[in-house]
């Protein structure tokens, strides 16, 4: 038999051509079912690995996001936490400042000693704003006081030696200026000899004025460009409760001294010297040393008086 052009020589041969082309095609046709399946399959895994590539790229955006959030959240935590330190410190300053002033002030009202005033309020000053020198200087005559007062705390030795030599000339220059505050920086500081090799870099001057007149300075000094960036204000404060402290003192003095004073001559009454006496005779109990006491009278004293006036006499 011939199909198509093969030629099959016995019918068996042919129903076998025809049972192997059979099975050829259901295997191709398997075969291409299978393949459509598995590809089917990959093109499903495909889109779902795509899907899952998206969702996985939107959660990190999203945590990317998350995470700027956190860093900026983390920034403004930082520095609202420095600002809490920094708002913590000067109150912290503020409360110190304030306690040191209360001290100073407390000491004040307690003493009419100007000389322990000016100690304690120089050394205040820098125990709490920590200064590289704190000077106060007063004219004499300003309390009863026959010769200037001049108090300095200071680590440098050489400055304190020149300051010491120079606060006079320093004075009288601030004397003939308008009598403010004033802060000295840069080339400014030229004008102060005290200062030579010292490592000061600002110097604050402020007057001590009782009514509109000048008795004396303070002179702060700081190695610090910036030291007085904020200002003079606690040392204003300080210097006007000084100026209290003074005026009480001087009246205090005053009526002290016009009480140990006889009115006519101006002498040293006996009040005063019953007091000097009697201390006088402690210190030589407690050092048990001897004490002697000279009177004098002069006889017929009363003629001079008369001739040539009490107050001559």
């Amino acid at each position: 038999s011939t199909i198509t052009g093969i030629k099959f020589r016995t019918e068996t041969e042919m129903i076998c051509f025809f049972l192997t082309q059979t099975v050829m095609l259901f295997a191709a046709y398997t075969i291409v079912d299978m393949v459509i399946s598995i590809n089917e399959k990959n093109e499903n895994k495909i889109f779902k690995l795509t899907l899952e590539v998206t969702d996985i790229q939107d959660a990190n955006e999203k945590l990317i996001e998350y995470q700027e959030k956190i860093e900026s959240t983390n920034e403004q935590i930082n520095y609202q936490r420095i600002e809490m330190q920094r708002t913590n410190k000067e109150l912290a300053q503020v409360n110190k400042e304030t306690e040191a002033q209360t001290k100073v002030m407390s000491f004040m009202a307690s003493t009419f000693d100007i000389s322990k005033c000016i100690d304690v309020l120089t050394e205040s000053i820098m125990e709490t704003k920590a200064p590289k020198l704190c000077a106060i200087y007063t004219v004499p005559d300003e309390y009863i006081n026959k010769r200037g007062n001049f108090t300095i705390k200071t680590n440098y030795t050489s400055v304190e030696r020149r300051l010491r030599k120079d606060i006079e000339s320093i004075y009288q220059d601030f004397k003939s200026s308008a009598h403010e505050s004033k802060i000295y920086t840069e080339t400014e500081l030229n004008r102060f000899k005290f200062i030579g090799e010292a490592n000061i870099n600002a110097v604050a001057i402020l007057p001590l004025i009782e009514g509109k007149d000048l008795y004396g300075i303070m002179l702060v000094a700081s190695d610090s460009p910036h030291f007085f960036e904020k200002g003079l204000n606690y040392y204003e404060a300080s210097v006007a409760e000084f100026n209290i402290s003074v005026k009480n003192s001087k009246l205090y003095l005053m009526m002290q001294d016009m009480a140990h004073r006889d009115g006519l001559t101006g002498i040293n009454n006996r009040m005063y010297f019953m007091q000097l006496f009697e201390a006088a005779v402690n210190k030589a109990q407690k050092d048990k040393s001897p004490i002697s006491v000279a009177l004098y009278d002069i006889d017929k004293f009363k003629t001079v008086n008369d001739t040539y006036g009490h107050l001559a006499g």
